[in-house]
């Protein structure tokens, strides 16, 4: 195993669209490459997911997309990686939970008709990272026989759930306070964003979700086999 960083590292990670590289990069990685595991060097850094003063960048908006909704148990479906030019589409499932990552590098939007196949109604709720937006809850799409279609915004990332919910052990979430109230320094700074994205992950248990977690398990195609 090694780890990456990408684009470069001469570049802010705060600058948009140049930090959509990032989105396309993992989506290269899992949907092209079959990658099981994607890793990240450095954490803290003026180009990198965190920046120097602890806030993330548009680059770690870019990776949350993936990370934050696409948790422990998920597994990569069979997607149209790119249904049209410049426009990227990968998908996960975990027991009802459904995921797509949506990414729109074009100047204009892209008007894609997304299909789960034996799926019913249901609604999908979104959220967004773009020049103005950082994992901003965007809005909710209705999804009828299975088939819904949602405008993907110029230049953005857009996630569309069926939700299951991930909850840490509280175990886990203890030590997580621990680690974040005593960790400090450059040295730490991975361990304290462990830590705030297990907390995270409790925090979003209260985030506005579509009815869709009532689809029924095996709704959508198996996953594809890994190599």
């Amino acid at each position: 195993m090694t780890e990456v960083y990408h684009p470069n590292s001469s570049d802010s990670a705060v600058l948009w669209p140049q930090a959509l590289d990032v989105g396309e990069h993992i989506h290269r990685a899992l949907v092209d490459g079959r990658f099981q595991t994607y890793v990240w060097w450095y954490i803290r850094r003026s180009h990198c997911p965190m920046r120097e003063d602890g806030q993330i960048s548009k680059r770690g908006a870019d990776m949350a997309h993936f990370a934050k909704w696409v948790r422990p148990g998920y597994s990569r479906m069979t997607a149209t990686g790119n249904p049209q030019s410049n426009a990227c589409i990968s998908a996960f499932k975990s027991g009802s939970g459904i995921v797509i990552v949506a990414i729109n590098e074009n100047t204009s939007p892209v008007d894609p008709v997304f299909t789960i196949r034996d799926t019913g109604s249901a609604t999908a709720s979104t959220w967004l990272t773009s020049a103005s937006a950082n994992l901003d809850l965007y809005n909710d799409f209705a999804i009828s026989g299975g088939t819904f279609n949602a405008q993907l915004t110029p230049r953005a990332v857009v996630p569309r759930l069926t939700p299951t919910a991930y909850r840490p052990r509280r175990a886990a979430v203890e030590l997580a306070r621990v680690f974040k109230a005593v960790a400090s320094g450059e040295a730490a700074s991975a361990v304290i964003l462990v830590a705030e994205e297990v907390l995270d992950v409790m925090q979003r248990v209260n985030v506005p979700r579509g009815r869709a977690g009532s689809t029924p398990a095996g709704a959508c195609p198996a996953p594809e086999p890994r190599p």
